[in-house]
């Protein structure tokens, strides 16, 4: 028997339900109260067309996730409205793996595009929605965000191994003494603006401490760096579901 279609809750102002799937079965079960989550957009004017609708982004999603996270984020910088597909990662249903064969989120859907990997969607929703612009108008500070991205693994490494492989902080805290010290030359990671460099970063900065037991106390430029950030609404709200949903 075929699978049941995943159901969507739309997201034009706020989430009035969580949609978490569990299973082969393709089944849902309605979160509680304490589980929804509110997406900020743009206002509708007046009313969506039915044009829009037809075109409403996906977003197949795990609050858990910092790569979720990230696109989470640049959608509410650019105040992007869409809807949200919760997955239970620890019971995946068989429908992901067609829309991504390794069976990871984040992944956007629009139309008939299927769009896995979060610095894919990143590129995609920054030329899908320039305003406001999340990468920097110069060649050479574009450059560096994508330099940034490039090495993202140096921290990703030693962080998972962290959570996963019982592994000691040490290398972890290395590699944050290491954005300490970029943050030393200037206030975000590829220049004097905030910028899809920070976004790709910030998720796993804000869950260290709880989550990897790292001292951000020690890195004044990382802390200076992240008191930054939580002032915006959509790094704030992230930071509220790093403390309270296991990562």
């Amino acid at each position: 028997m075929p699978l049941r279609s995943p159901s969507r809750s739309v997201c034009i102002k706020s989430v009035s339900l969580r949609v978490v799937f569990r299973g082969n079965t393709g089944h849902y079960t309605k979160s509680a109260a304490r589980k929804k989550r509110t997406h900020r957009a743009r206002e509708p004017s007046p009313l969506l067309s039915m044009d829009s609708m037809a075109h409403m982004l996906t977003l197949y999603d795990a609050a858990r996730c910092p790569y979720c996270a990230r696109v989470r984020i640049l959608l509410a910088e650019k105040e992007v409205p869409y809807e949200t597909v919760e997955i239970d990662l620890e019971n995946r249903p068989d429908w992901l793996y067609e829309k991504n064969p390794v069976g990871r989120v984040p992944i956007l859907e629009e139309g008939g595009i299927v769009l896995p990997e979060s610095r894919v969607i990143m590129e995609y929703l920054e030329e899908r929605h320039p305003e406001p612009p999340l990468l920097p108008s110069g060649p050479a500070e574009r450059a560096l965000v994508r330099l940034w991205f490039e090495r993202f693994d140096e921290l990703s490494r030693p962080y998972y191994r962290v959570l996963f492989e019982g592994e000691t902080p040490e290398a972890l805290d290395a590699e944050l003494t290491k954005l300490d010290a970029a943050l030393d030359a200037s206030p975000y990671l590829a220049g004097s603006q905030f910028s899809q460099a920070d976004i790709a970063y910030v998720p796993w900065i804000i869950r260290a401490e709880g989550r990897a037991g790292v001292d951000l106390g020690r890195h004044e430029n990382l802390r200076g760096w992240l008191a930054r950030l939580t002032k915006r609404r959509s790094i704030a709200a992230e930071q509220k579901i790093a403390v309270t949903i296991a990562t």
